[in-house]
């Protein structure tokens, strides 16, 4: 990468080529600069960008994985859980629909959530995301956050330490189940 500078702005990382013109340096500086004074001024922090989504997201410390017969693995809780708390916030990966396409003739698809306001896209899960496991009578709910790119994960029941944790995957008919009603 010669000829290529990066500048650090406390938001986002900005790669300045040595082609862009001493205005729009000046320009980007000038906007990093003020976002800077901003943050210090406001005590409220920044919004984050996807990666920095990602990389601030931690293991809840409520759950471990681990295998289950015939659904392969799933979800349990490490500790009790309470009807209504959060049990895990997940970023996203959203898909083109030319990488759903590759994927949909993959196993990786059974992992994949619907996505958008229109539920157009595909979105897959890190954290446990996709590992939880589906029950008619579930005892957890996922809803989607689109303006931050999560899905997250709650308790519609009290959950006791080592139950396994199982969402209603939201199929319209039970043939769309793929087998895993439980």
């Amino acid at each position: 990468m010669s000829g290529a500078k990066s500048l650090w702005d406390g938001y986002n990382r900005i790669r300045l080529d040595t082609t862009l013109s001493m205005v729009q340096r000046s320009r980007i500086q000038k906007r990093s600069t003020a976002m800077r004074i901003l943050a210090a001024r406001d005590s409220s922090p920044l919004p984050l960008t996807p990666v920095q989504r990602i990389m601030k997201s931690q293991p809840s410390p409520l759950i471990y994985c681990k295998k289950v017969g015939k659904c392969g693995r799933g979800v349990f809780a490490r500790t009790s859980i309470k009807k209504g708390a959060v049990i895990e916030e997940c970023p996203i990966i959203v898909l083109s629909k030319n990488d759903y396409k590759e994927i949909a003739k993959t196993i990786v698809a059974c992992y994949v959530f619907c996505w958008g306001k229109d539920d157009s896209l595909a979105a897959l899960a890190l954290g446990f995301g996709g590992l939880y496991n589906h029950a008619t009578c579930p005892n957890a709910e996922f809803s989607k956050r689109l303006s931050t790119g999560e899905i997250v994960f709650r308790a519609v029941k009290d959950i006791e330490m080592n139950e396994e944790i199982r969402i209603d995957y939201g199929y319209p008919k039970a043939d769309d189940y793929l087998g895993f009603i439980l």
